[in-house]
């Protein structure tokens, strides 16, 4: 039986992994609580339970996550608009 490694997007047309989304939102709570400095990309992948290469595998940096987590974030606030 093969595995189901994420979830379709809404179009039902391409996959979206689960790991990055999963990254993103550790990401955005630490920024959160303990603001951008403080947060370190070990602390990140701590509370995935996911190794530090799984996260580069994803994101080039913490400054990318954090790009990706505000592009995700203005986005959102387009649409709305």
């Amino acid at each position: 039986m093969k595995k189901n490694r994420g979830e379709y997007n809404e179009r039902n047309i391409t996959k979206v992994p689960k790991n990055p989304r999963r990254i993103k939102k550790q990401a955005l709570d630490l920024f959160l609580s303990k603001g951008y400095e403080a947060s370190s990309i070990q602390e990140i992948t701590h509370k995935t339970g996911l190794s530090v290469g799984a996260f580069y595998r994803h994101f080039a940096s913490k400054e990318a996550i954090f790009a990706e987590i505000w592009d995700d974030y203005a986005g959102a606030n387009i649409e709305r608009t």
